[in-house]
Protein backbone atom coordinates (compact mmCIF):
# COMPACT_ATOMS: atom_id res chain seq x y z
CA UNK A 1 0.00 0.00 0.00
CA UNK A 2 1.62 3.64 -0.94
CA UNK A 3 1.17 6.85 0.91
CA UNK A 4 -1.64 8.18 -0.60
CA UNK A 5 -3.77 5.15 -0.06
CA UNK A 6 -2.28 4.49 3.84
CA UNK A 7 -3.35 8.40 3.46
CA UNK A 8 -6.82 8.27 2.03
CA UNK A 9 -7.83 4.98 4.21
CA UNK A 10 -7.04 7.12 7.50
CA UNK A 11 -9.13 10.34 6.31
CA UNK A 12 -12.00 7.74 5.21
CA UNK A 13 -12.12 6.06 8.70
CA UNK A 14 -12.39 9.40 10.51
CA UNK A 15 -15.08 10.58 8.00
CA UNK A 16 -16.77 7.79 8.90
CA UNK A 17 -16.37 7.84 12.56
CA UNK A 18 -17.38 11.74 12.55
CA UNK A 19 -20.50 10.97 10.53
CA UNK A 20 -21.72 7.60 12.06
CA UNK A 21 -21.16 9.60 15.63
CA UNK A 22 -22.62 12.65 14.99
CA UNK A 23 -25.83 11.05 12.78
CA UNK A 24 -26.21 8.56 16.01
CA UNK A 25 -26.24 11.48 18.57
CA UNK A 26 -28.89 13.64 16.59
CA UNK A 27 -31.01 11.71 14.45
CA UNK A 28 -33.55 10.54 17.48
CA UNK A 29 -33.74 13.96 18.47
CA UNK A 30 -34.48 15.76 14.55
CA UNK A 31 -37.42 18.28 15.08
CA UNK A 32 -38.16 17.20 11.32
CA UNK A 33 -38.19 13.73 10.37
CA UNK A 34 -35.56 12.51 7.80
CA UNK A 35 -32.99 15.77 8.36
CA UNK A 36 -30.63 14.04 10.42
CA UNK A 37 -30.41 11.17 7.25
CA UNK A 38 -30.57 13.70 4.59
CA UNK A 39 -27.45 15.92 6.11
CA UNK A 40 -25.74 12.32 6.54
CA UNK A 41 -26.24 11.96 3.01
CA UNK A 42 -24.97 15.07 1.80
CA UNK A 43 -21.82 14.57 3.50
CA UNK A 44 -21.07 11.27 2.92
CA UNK A 45 -20.85 12.14 -0.50
CA UNK A 46 -19.09 15.29 0.14
CA UNK A 47 -16.31 12.66 1.58
CA UNK A 48 -16.01 10.55 -0.46
CA UNK A 49 -15.17 13.57 -3.76
CA UNK A 50 -12.72 14.67 -1.11
CA UNK A 51 -10.81 11.69 -0.90
CA UNK A 52 -9.63 11.42 -4.63
CA UNK A 53 -7.48 14.27 -3.96
CA UNK A 54 -6.82 13.26 -0.48
CA UNK A 55 -5.99 16.90 1.00
CA UNK A 56 -4.97 17.91 4.14
CA UNK A 57 -6.41 20.99 4.09
CA UNK A 58 -9.88 20.13 2.39
CA UNK A 59 -9.92 17.19 5.79
CA UNK A 60 -9.53 19.50 8.15
CA UNK A 61 -11.89 22.14 6.75
CA UNK A 62 -14.85 19.32 5.94
CA UNK A 63 -14.46 17.93 9.54
CA UNK A 64 -14.81 21.64 10.50
CA UNK A 65 -18.03 22.23 8.42
CA UNK A 66 -19.58 18.94 9.03
CA UNK A 67 -19.27 19.11 12.77
CA UNK A 68 -21.21 22.86 12.42
CA UNK A 69 -24.01 21.19 10.26
CA UNK A 70 -24.95 18.80 12.54
CA UNK A 71 -24.52 21.38 15.75
CA UNK A 72 -26.75 23.18 13.77
CA UNK A 73 -29.67 21.03 13.37
CA UNK A 74 -33.27 21.68 14.85
CA UNK A 75 -33.37 19.43 17.83
CA UNK A 76 -36.25 18.16 20.13
CA UNK A 77 -35.52 18.96 23.69
CA UNK A 78 -35.81 16.10 25.50
CA UNK A 79 -33.79 13.16 27.30
CA UNK A 80 -33.88 9.70 25.79
CA UNK A 81 -31.82 6.40 27.38
CA UNK A 82 -28.51 6.08 25.51
CA UNK A 83 -27.62 2.41 24.85
CA UNK A 84 -24.03 1.32 23.84
CA UNK A 85 -23.69 -1.40 20.98
CA UNK A 86 -20.64 -3.49 22.40
CA UNK A 87 -19.33 -6.60 20.86
CA UNK A 88 -18.06 -8.38 17.96
CA UNK A 89 -16.60 -5.95 15.27
CA UNK A 90 -18.99 -6.67 12.36
CA UNK A 91 -21.65 -7.00 14.59
CA UNK A 92 -21.35 -3.68 16.22
CA UNK A 93 -21.09 -1.39 12.69
CA UNK A 94 -22.94 -3.57 10.27
CA UNK A 95 -26.71 -3.55 10.23
CA UNK A 96 -26.99 -6.83 8.53
CA UNK A 97 -25.25 -8.76 10.94
CA UNK A 98 -26.87 -6.87 14.39
CA UNK A 99 -30.35 -6.93 12.67
CA UNK A 100 -30.69 -3.47 12.53
CA UNK A 101 -29.84 -2.93 15.98
CA UNK A 102 -29.25 1.17 16.06
CA UNK A 103 -32.81 1.63 13.92
CA UNK A 104 -34.78 -1.18 16.45
CA UNK A 105 -33.06 1.41 19.58
CA UNK A 106 -34.17 4.46 17.84
CA UNK A 107 -38.07 3.49 16.97
CA UNK A 108 -37.85 2.52 20.68
CA UNK A 109 -37.19 5.76 21.58
CA UNK A 110 -33.32 5.45 22.88
CA UNK A 111 -29.87 6.86 21.26
CA UNK A 112 -27.53 4.46 20.30
CA UNK A 113 -23.45 5.06 21.08
CA UNK A 114 -21.26 3.04 19.11
CA UNK A 115 -17.54 3.01 19.35
CA UNK A 116 -15.56 4.62 16.72
CA UNK A 117 -13.62 2.24 14.41
CA UNK A 118 -10.44 3.84 15.10
CA UNK A 119 -11.02 2.37 18.69
CA UNK A 120 -10.69 -0.82 17.23
CA UNK A 121 -7.87 -0.36 15.32
CA UNK A 122 -6.00 1.26 18.05
CA UNK A 123 -7.06 -2.18 19.96
CA UNK A 124 -5.36 -3.90 17.54
CA UNK A 125 -2.29 -1.67 17.58
CA UNK A 126 -1.80 -1.50 21.48
CA UNK A 127 -2.56 -5.52 21.13
CA UNK A 128 0.46 -5.78 19.28
CA UNK A 129 2.29 -3.71 22.04
CA UNK A 130 1.10 -5.83 25.09
CA UNK A 131 1.95 -9.20 23.29
CA UNK A 132 5.33 -7.65 23.06
CA UNK A 133 5.96 -6.66 26.66
CA UNK A 134 3.86 -9.41 28.35
CA UNK A 135 3.91 -12.35 26.25
CA UNK A 136 6.27 -13.64 23.18
CA UNK A 137 5.22 -10.72 20.59
CA UNK A 138 8.04 -9.72 18.06
CA UNK A 139 9.80 -6.55 18.24
CA UNK A 140 8.68 -5.69 14.88
CA UNK A 141 4.96 -6.34 15.87
CA UNK A 142 5.41 -3.85 19.12
CA UNK A 143 6.91 -0.81 16.83
CA UNK A 144 4.11 -1.13 13.91
CA UNK A 145 1.79 -0.96 16.51
CA UNK A 146 2.85 2.16 18.11
CA UNK A 147 3.39 3.73 14.53
CA UNK A 148 -0.29 2.69 14.24
CA UNK A 149 -1.52 4.45 17.48
CA UNK A 150 0.48 7.29 16.98
CA UNK A 151 -0.68 7.64 12.91
CA UNK A 152 -4.57 7.39 14.27
CA UNK A 153 -4.38 9.95 16.65
CA UNK A 154 -2.84 12.10 14.15
CA UNK A 155 -6.08 11.69 12.15
CA UNK A 156 -8.03 11.67 15.02
CA UNK A 157 -7.04 15.31 16.13
CA UNK A 158 -8.86 17.72 14.07
CA UNK A 159 -12.08 15.55 15.06
CA UNK A 160 -10.89 15.63 18.66
CA UNK A 161 -10.66 19.08 18.63
CA UNK A 162 -14.15 20.10 16.64
CA UNK A 163 -15.93 17.82 18.50
CA UNK A 164 -15.13 19.36 21.73
CA UNK A 165 -17.58 22.33 20.79
CA UNK A 166 -20.70 19.56 20.31
CA UNK A 167 -23.40 19.78 22.67
CA UNK A 168 -23.65 16.26 24.11
CA UNK A 169 -21.22 14.13 22.87
CA UNK A 170 -18.94 12.27 25.26
CA UNK A 171 -15.27 13.87 24.61
CA UNK A 172 -12.36 11.70 22.91
CA UNK A 173 -9.63 10.86 24.84
CA UNK A 174 -6.12 9.74 23.53
CA UNK A 175 -5.25 6.26 24.28
CA UNK A 176 -2.57 6.55 26.33
CA UNK A 177 -4.94 8.64 28.82
CA UNK A 178 -7.48 5.69 28.50
CA UNK A 179 -4.36 2.91 29.81
CA UNK A 180 -3.24 5.20 32.44
CA UNK A 181 -6.71 5.30 34.15
CA UNK A 182 -7.17 1.41 32.80
CA UNK A 183 -4.12 0.37 34.96
CA UNK A 184 -5.29 2.36 37.78
CA UNK A 185 -8.34 0.46 38.03
CA UNK A 186 -7.33 -3.34 37.06
CA UNK A 187 -4.96 -5.51 36.15
CA UNK A 188 -4.51 -5.63 32.06
CA UNK A 189 -7.23 -8.49 30.79
CA UNK A 190 -6.56 -7.66 27.13
CA UNK A 191 -5.34 -10.82 26.29
CA UNK A 192 -8.58 -12.63 28.30
CA UNK A 193 -10.62 -11.84 24.75
CA UNK A 194 -12.14 -8.87 23.46
CA UNK A 195 -11.40 -5.41 25.31
CA UNK A 196 -14.48 -4.55 24.74
CA UNK A 197 -13.96 -1.90 21.81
Amino acid sequence: MDIKSLKRLSMAMIYGDLLMRLLYKVRPYEADAGSANALHKKWMDRCKSALKDASRKEYKSLIGQIVTDFDNLPLKDVDKPKVGIVGEILVKFHPGANNDLVEYLESEGCEAVVPDFADFMLYCGYNSVVKYEELSGTYKSMVGGNLLIRYIEHYRKEMKLRLKTVRGLRLLRPLNIWLTRLQRCSLFVIKQGRAGF
